[in-house]
């Protein structure tokens, strides 16, 4: 027991591994813990609702022994044949003895690597039983949530990602996506079934990207008329648009370097438009408003950030307009970009 809970070999364990902290996290822990015992050989010794036991299934293989060959002390007293059959019998009993020791270690190892991975303040649940099985038919009788607070967790979950995302990079919500929807087929929830998420996903997009989310809509309708054919995997749904997303933002990422580089003012401004940026800690965009050049609506025209309902506003255009027609690093920039 000491051994198990011995300080350094717990900080063994992946510092990046999932905490099993609250019955949220328990899914995605089992389900780890389950493909590393499969890998190690070790799952049906320790599956929870397995009855195969370390002993029965890999018991400890008995040596050789001298006296079974004609009761010889030593093996040179041995006939030859006897010498030759000792040999062999000697060889295969090393073969089973190291898969017996490669078992046990792995089987201990596991049991380490459910107490290095379970949250502090719950580590008195399993601390009384090193045996793995017996932990996770604890860990599993806490923190398993029955399926109604399953489902009731995904649809909590799923109503939340419906609204539009706040945050400028989109990746952790497309992934939060894929997870509650992947979750929600393997629960056989209504609201996941057909193309109910094709909808949803498309409709929350639609601020973000009105024309990709139409022509989407457009195609899903068209299957649906039809009523023949597969219907586009909803994860492959949002992975397509994933790559959109990405194909645009090198363009947004690359005006950020030469907000450092050009001139934002006008020459005869300049020194007063530095500490205004100093100050207020942004930067002055060339359509005159304070915002990264990455972040302008007008010279990013596809912006993600941008909503339905916005207008440009006539004094920012005429700004961009003068500046467009100038001979300078900066005209020839803008141009690049809205030509």
């Amino acid at each position: 027991m000491d051994a198990l809970l011995d300080t350094e070999r717990i900080q063994q364990v992946s510092r990046n591994a999932l905490i099993l902290n609250d019955t949220s996290d328990w899914r995605n822990w089992f389900q780890y813990k389950k493909e590393l015992a499969e890998h190690k050989d070790i799952w049906e010794l320790v599956n929870p609702d397995g009855l195969t036991k370390l002993d029965q299934q890999h018991p400890e293989p008995d040596r050789p022994d001298l006296d079974t060959y004609a009761k010889a002390e030593h093996e040179p007293d041995l006939a030859p044949e006897e010498r030759i059959m000792y040999r062999e019998d000697l060889k295969q009993w090393e073969k089973e003895y190291a898969r017996y020791q490669t078992i046990r270690k792995a089987y201990r190892a596991f049991s380490l690597e459910i107490l290095g991975t379970v949250h502090k303040k719950h580590i008195h649940l399993i601390a009384s039983d090193s045996d793995p099985r017996v932990r996770l038919q604890i860990l599993r009788d806490r923190f398993s949530p029955s399926e109604w607070d399953r489902q009731e967790q995904l649809r909590v979950r799923y109503d939340a990602l419906k609204r539009r995302p706040k945050a400028a990079n989109l990746d952790s919500w497309f992934d939060a996506w894929i997870e509650v929807c992947i979750q929600g087929l393997e629960a056989r929830m209504p609201i996941f079934l057909e193309d109910n998420p094709h909808r949803d996903f498309l409709t929350a997009i639609m601020p973000l990207d009105e024309a990709w989310s139409n022509i989407q809509f457009t195609e899903l309708i068209t299957w649906k008329n039809k009523g023949t054919g597969d219907l586009q995997p909803i994860t492959s749904l949002i992975n397509s648009y994933r790559q959109l997303y990405h194909m645009k933002r090198p363009q947004a990422s690359s005006l950020g370097t030469y907000a450092a580089s050009l001139e934002v003012a006008e020459p005869n401004k300049k020194s007063e438009s530095k500490s205004k940026e100093d100050r207020q800690g942004r930067e002055l965009c060339w359509c005159g408003g304070s915002h990264k050049l990455e972040d302008c609506f007008y010279l990013v025209p596809d912006h993600p950030r941008k909503w339905e309902s916005w207008k440009p506003r006539p004094r920012q255009l005429e700004l961009l307009k003068k500046a467009r027609k100038a001979d300078t690093t900066q005209g020839k920039e803008i141009r690049r970009l809205l030509d």
